[in-house]
């Protein structure tokens, strides 16, 4: 392979857990159940967008093999038309399309039918797309003219993503949005054409098994919030303040407060009932 990449049954088995979580989520599979057969049976059968995720790992796995010998190359052949003819059969059962030339991470997950066109791109790990989204090129300029988008970015429906433009961790593309530019890392893409505004990210819409327990989205997410974390250098945070002694003093040392002289009127006038 002139290309190196995750295995393909690692990528099979990232995709097929997070279809499998979503489900759980949505209370379709029992939360719970170890059964990994009929979990990956039963998201395969329900989720569309899982059936067209596995025919483009198989696809593009067959588009990066480059076999040395003729009868590989015969059988590399006869994969990719097998492809072709599969891969029109999900396009018209799912109404998706993604090039076999597409570099899509681990755990891709598309959640709704129809619309989904994605060409010669790069997607990150756990990346979620919407119904009705675009991501492609523009012009003719090959590689250079091609989408990169990082780790856990979430698009909404109905996006345009078109151009070289970069789009970084954790972003948000909103509906109906039109992005030709780059995005910073937790940001988020909003309007047609797009604005860029900061924000604290994807980490609310883009979910997946063990999310919490991930190092690259934990330090994402300390970048998007840095005063989560406590501050060594901030003396208050663990100890009482040097100036106010009676913090940490004992009942009997507190100072004593004497009550006001009576003046022979009472401090306040009852309320009177109201006739």
């Amino acid at each position: 392979m002139s290309r190196t990449g995750p295995r393909l049954s690692a990528l099979l088995r990232a995709d097929v857990d997070r279809y499998s979580y979503m489900l759980e989520l949505d209370g379709t599979a029992s939360v719970g159940v170890d059964h990994r057969a009929l979990g990956a049976a039963r998201a395969l059968l329900m989720c569309q967008g899982l059936q067209a995720v596995v025919v483009h790992r198989l696809g593009h796995a067959l588009w990066q093999w480059e076999p040395g010998t003729a009868a590989g190359r015969g059988v590399r052949l006869a994969g990719r038309l097998a492809h072709f003819a599969a891969n029109r059969v999900v396009e018209s059962t799912t109404g998706i399309s993604i090039a076999e030339s597409a570099s899509i991470g681990p755990g891709f997950y598309v959640g709704h039918f129809g619309g989904v066109i994605i060409g010669q791109v790069e997607l990150g790990a756990n990346c979620t797309v919407s119904q009705g989204v675009t991501i492609g090129r523009s012009g003719r300029r090959g590689q250079t003219g091609a989408p990169v988008l990082g780790d856990r970015v979430w698009v909404g429906p109905g996006a345009v993503l078109a151009g070289s433009i970069t789009v970084g961790d954790d972003a948000v593309v909103g509906a109906n949005t039109v992005v030709t530019v780059p995005v910073p890392a937790r940001a988020a893409a909003l309007g047609s054409p797009a604005r860029v505004k900061p924000g604290v990210g994807s980490f609310e819409m883009v979910v997946y098994r063990d999310a919490e327990d991930d190092p690259a989205r934990a330090a994402s997410l300390l970048a998007a919030c840095p005063d989560a974390a406590p501050h060594a250098s901030a003396p208050h945070a663990t100890a009482p303040h040097a100036s106010a002694p009676h913090a940490t003093a004992r009942p009997e040392e507190l100072p004593r407060v004497e009550a006001p002289p009576a003046t022979g009127r009472p401090a306040h006038r009852a309320a009177q009932p109201v006739s």
